[in-house]
This record gives C-alpha cells, sequence and structure tokens, in this order.
C-alpha cells in the first residue's frame, strides 16, 4: 500500500513540474564568454533543487568519513549493549534450570555494558556460591559494591542472604547488623535479624531489636507479645550465675510493668532470688500476687521460703484455704509452712488432706518423714511404700 501511495505520488509531481514547464513563459539567461544559455524557469528551478540535494549528500558522506572511528565505537557498543542483555537473559533462564556455572558466565560476559551491571554480579556471585566457589562469590560482591549506584544496601542483603544459606552465622550477623545501623526502617533486615537471632538464641539481640519490630508492626500483636515475654523470662534465666541481688533486681526492674503480673515471669524471677538466698527480698511479690491472683506454682514456691521470712503473714497464705481448700498444691504447701513453723498437728492434718484429694510422691515423702520425726515408724514406712508405688505408676 505505501509502495502504490509513493508511486502514484511520483507521478502527480511529475505531471506537475512538466505541465509547469510547458506553460512557463519565463527563460533564465546565462552567458559564459561567447557562449549564452537559455533555459527554462522551472527547469532552473529544478537543477538548483537537485543541486541542493546533492551538495547535502556530498556533505553528510563527508561528514560520516570524517566521523567513521567514532560511529564504528558507537556502533560497536550499541551491539555489544545488546549482547549483555541477551546474556542476562540467558543466564536468568540458567538459573532458573539449575545451571549454575552457565548461569555464572553468562552474567559476568558483556557485565561493563550491562544497563545495570551491579545485578549481574549479584547473580553471579549466587551461582558461584551454589557451585561452592565462595573466594570467587566474594569476588564478585566485591565488583558489585565498587559499582554501586550510591548505596550498597542490594550488595549487603545478598552478602547477608549469602552467608546464613552457608552457616556462616557470625558473618552474616555482622553483615545485618551493619545494614541495621545503615537502613533502620529496613522491615526485611528486621525480620532477617530476628531470624538469626532465634537460631542464635540470642533473646538479648531480640530484645534490642523488639522496638522495631513493634514499632513498624513486623509481628502479629500476639506473637510480638509472646517474643517479648519469652525474651523477659530468658534474661531471668540468663542470671544463672549472678548472686548479686543488685543485678538481679535491676533486671527485673528493666522489665515493663505490663508483664510483672505474668505468673511464669514471676515464678522465674522468685525461684531465682529463693535459690541465691534473697527470700526477704522476693517474699512480698509473692505474697502481694496470691492476694489477687491464684497460681498453684507459685503456691508452691511460696511454701519454700523459710518461716523466719514468712513472719506474721503465715495467717494471710493459710487464709487461702478458705477458697481453695481443696487444692492439693496449697495443702501441701501449708503444710510444709507449718513444719516449719513447727507446727507438727497442723501440719500432719494439711499433708493428709493433700494426699486425700490428690496423692503424690512428694506429699507422701513430706507425710512420712513428719511421722518418723514423731516416732511413727510403721506409718512413716507405708508412706514411702506408697510415695515409691505411686512414682513407679506414674513413670510406667
Amino acid at each position: 500500500m505505501k509502495l502504490l501511495f509513493k508511486i502514484v505520488l511520483i507521478l502527480i509531481i511529475t505531471v506537475t513540474i512538466v505541465l509547469a514547464a510547458k506553460l512557463d513563459t519565463h527563460y533564465a539567461y546565462f552567458t559564459y564568454g561567447d557562449q549564452e544559455i537559455f533555459l527554462s524557469r522551472t527547469l532552473f528551478i529544478i537543477l538548483i533543487l537537485l543541486f541542493y540535494v546533492l551538495l547535502n549528500r556530498a556533505i553528510g558522506l563527508v561528514s560520516n568519513l570524517w566521523n567513521l572511528s567514532e560511529n564504528v565505537k558507537t556502533w560497536q557498543t550499541q551491539k555489544r549493549k545488546q549482547q549483555a542483555v541477551t546474556s542476562y537473559n540467558q543466564g536468568m533462564l540458567a538459573m532458573a534450570e539449575g545451571q549454575w556455572r552457565t548461569a555464572e558466565r553468562k552474567f559476568m560476559r558483556h557485565v561493563l555494558y550491562a544497563e545495570m551491571p551491579i545485578n549481574n554480579c549479584l547473580y553471579a556471585a549466587r551461582a558461584a556460591q551454589q557451585l561452592g566457589e565462595i573466594e570467587r562469590r566474594d569476588e564478585y560482591l566485591l565488583v558489585a559494591y565498587e559499582l554501586k549506584n550510591n548505596s550498597t544496601v542490594p550488595v549487603d542483603i545478598t552478602r547477608a542472604e549469602l552467608q546464613l544459606s552457608q552457616n556462616q552465622t557470625e558473618q552474616a550477623l555482622a553483615t545485618l547488623k551493619h545494614l541495621r545501623e545503615s537502613e533502620p526502617k529496613n522491615e526485611y533486615i528486621l525480620k532477617m535479624l530476628l531470624d538469626l537471632y532465634k537460631e542464635l538464641d540470642d533473646w538479648s539481640g531480640i530484645r534490642d531489636i523488639l522496638p522495631d519490630l513493634k514499632r513498624r508492626s513486623i509481628l502479629e500483636a500476639t506473637e510480638a507479645e509472646k517474643l517479648e515475654l519469652t525474651s523477659y523470662t530468658r534474661l531471668i534465666e540468663e542470671s544463672d550465675n549472678n548472686k548479686n541481688l543488685n543485678e538481679l533486681q535491676h533486671h527485673w526492674n528493666v522489665i515493663p510493668k505490663a508483664f510483672k503480673e505474668n505468673p511464669g515471669l514471676i515464678y522465674h524471677y522468685a525461684a531465682k532470688m529463693i535459690h541465691y538466698g534473697f527470700q526477704k527480698d522476693v517474699e512480698p511479690l509473692l505474697r502481694n500476687y496470691l492476694k489477687k491472683n491464684w497460681d498453684e506454682k507459685i503456691v508452691a514456691l511460696y511454701s519454700q521460703i523459710d518461716i523466719e521470712t514468712i513472719g506474721k503473714n503465715y495467717n494471710q497464705i493459710e487464709s487461702l484455704a478458705e477458697e481453695h481448700g481443696s487444692n492439693p498444691t496449697l495443702l501441701l504447701a501449708l503444710g510444709k509452712i507449718c513444719i516449719k513453723n513447727k507446727l507438727w498437728g497442723k501440719a500432719r492434718s494439711y499433708f493428709e488432706s493433700s494426699i486425700g484429694v490428690m496423692p503424690s510422691v512428694e506429699a507422701y515423702n513430706e507425710l512420712g518423714l513428719l511421722l518418723e520425726d514423731m516416732g511413727e515408724q510403721n506409718g512413716a514406712m507405708d508412706c514411702y511404700r506408697n510415695g515409691m508405688q505411686l512414682g513407679l505408676k506414674q513413670a510406667s
């Protein structure tokens, strides 16, 4: 269709020129020495136009010849850029197919002419790691770092991912910490840090990033709360070799108020304090908790405190029996407290009541020891026997 249009257009122009030339009665007159030249005005104009076109073409040809070297370089560059695009696409396809060696070679071919050479280097690093070539991987990452476009974040994230997949946890942690300093709002970096801290069982690190995780809603509210509670529990547990009262209390004081009512956390802290002999300092915490709440483990823990520390607060603890008198754990705890207070009769009654509600090895053992001290050897032996039989039954 286009060819037909061009032919028709040429025919129209030709016919127009011929008709114009026939109707034109004016001439252009030239003299050269003795020679005289007459041309119709139309032909003269046509000759001028032809001369202009030929001159234009000649200038263009000379210009191209003059810039031939530069034009060749431009052509070669364009060709290599196209080859770089082709190599990159082939490399991505090879990666998808698991052909790591081919992928690595394709990514680094024509890399200097790639539109984003940093991407080529990062993918080549991934391919090299799949081949087990860690040194070559690091070389590609170094090249990518040198090619950075105002930011090293893509390079460092790739480095961290590769280090993690290679179980280079220490190096990955150093990389991620550096990334967090430069990109504190990056959610992906925070998630990688969280996963790594979990793997390393580093709860101090988790506590450090928890505020950012909560602020950016990276975790569900329930998951964040559970993680935070676990982190504070581990903070108390990490005090295993710490017999310094001030440091133990400092660990407790850094815990937010909202978590200080958690029975599990209270139990861990109080058990630690009792273990290191700081019963007087922790007794009010347990007693005040039991005023408002009920928890069997807290009750059992309270019974481990010596009677001098409990002192006049014994009646308050004993009053729990009014509401929870049928609870075997409470009855056992009250029996232990009575033993410390040398109330043998009440202790015996509590132990027997505890066994009556729900027999336990510990209750049988406590009652046996009490009966033995009271000179009732046969009764003590029966308790020890019953406790042993119950223990064997539970073990099986």
